[in-house]
């Protein structure tokens, strides 16, 4: 993986983008999702973005989507994973 999702820190009713980058050998398909940790399946939506070395995953922020975000990246050799949490901003007072 040559680029990894970033952990932010995010008000709700923002707009954020995530993204997942691999390096990969022409010829080999693969492929890249993203989870999330209240999740047991793949994310579609908010929308995600495929390119043909990424995929960036567009949202705006709501209390549904703090937590962990994990990008896994699979062809015929294994799988590599990379996870990154969005969470509120501390406010200090």
């Amino acid at each position: 993986m040559t680029e990894k999702p970033q952990d932010r820190n995010v008000l709700a009713g923002n707009k954020i983008q995530l993204q997942c980058l691999v390096a990969h050998i022409d010829g080999v398909p693969f492929n890249i999702t993203w989870t999330h940790q209240n999740a047991n399946k793949v994310v579609t939506t908010p929308p995600v973005q495929p390119t043909s070395e990424s995929q960036i995953l567009d949202m705006t922020i709501t209390r549904q989507h703090y937590g962990y975000w994990t990008c896994s990246a699979s062809n015929q050799n294994g799988v590599v994973n990379a996870t990154a949490v969005i969470k509120p901003p501390v406010l200090s007072g």
